[in-house]
């Protein structure tokens, strides 16, 4: 028994010697951290000459001014490319530029930043007292214009305070039947070219098509459905700016001077 306490004392004592990092290693490991030091010195004091910004590329910039970007981001050529904050200039470049629906900011070693920008499109306008107001497929407003636009429908129905640049229509039940109707709309194949959009009520979008028909669409639920009651219906009547298609329960599409008709 005394034996074979002995050997296991003695085992445990080999094992632990053998744990035991050498002196040569333990030099190494000091010389390796040594240089990371120096390393992170050197990087400190010449990083201003190696790292500074020496090229910002901006891509997709489409109806934007190349150096006002640039000046809403806050990036100068010279600065140490460490201190960009991409999403900070992002956020800065959208909040200045309604119409950047996505900005991207990209740092690329050793001295050049990249800006991507997605440009809203527009879908249709509100007018104002100051102008017209662009808006886009998401319900937001983004830029305000002196001129007219042409070849987007008129949003009526909308208050200047509901329309505020750079923010969704304050309306969620008039943002909702947007959305809704801008997302279905161009897949409604067979219709009429659509020549304004009504939200006197907020809770009935009205569309007006060519030659004068009027669409009770109410609100943003199954727009799909109601759009293919109209177009399954249209062969049977008539287009002028007399009829108006209620299409509001969906389950039946009701015309004005008549009572209903199944479709």
């Amino acid at each position: 028994m005394g034996m074979k306490k002995a050997k296991n004392k003695d085992h445990l004592r080999l094992v632990r010697e053998e744990r035991k990092p050498s002196f040569l290693k333990k030099g190494f490991r000091f010389l390796g951290r040594m240089i990371l030091v120096l390393l992170l010195l050197l990087i400190l004091k010449e990083g201003h000459v190696y790292f500074q910004v020496r090229h910002i590329d901006v891509v997709g910039t489409a109806g934007f001014d190349r150096n006002e970007l640039i000046k809403a981001g806050g990036i100068l050529e010279g600065r140490s490319i460490f201190f960009i904050n991409e999403q900070q200039v992002a956020e800065q470049i959208r909040a200045v530029h309604h119409s950047a629906k996505e900005v991207t900011v990209t740092r690329e070693l050793p001295d050049r930043v990249v800006i991507e920008i997605e440009v809203r499109e527009i879908a249709a306008y509100a007018s104002s007292a100051n102008g017209y107001r662009l808006i886009d497929a998401e319900g937001i407003c983004f830029a305000l214009v002196a001129d007219e636009p042409v070849g987007y429908p008129p949003v009526y129905g909308l208050e200047d305070s509901q329309v505020v640049p750079g923010e969704p229509i304050q309306c969620r039940a008039s943002r909702d039947a947007l959305i809704s109707f801008f997302q279905t709309w161009p897949q409604a194949e067979g219709l009429p070219e659509l020549v304004s959009l009504d939200l006197s009520n907020a809770y009935n979008l009205v569309a007006t098509l060519e030659g004068g028909m009027e669409i009770w669409l109410g609100g943003p639920d199954e727009m799909w459905e109601k759009l293919t009651l109209v177009r399954k219906a249209l062969p049977q009547l008539e287009i002028d700016e007399m009829i108006r298609l209620d299409v509001r329960t969906v389950k039946r599409l009701v015309v004005s001077g008549i009572d209903s008709i199944d479709i």
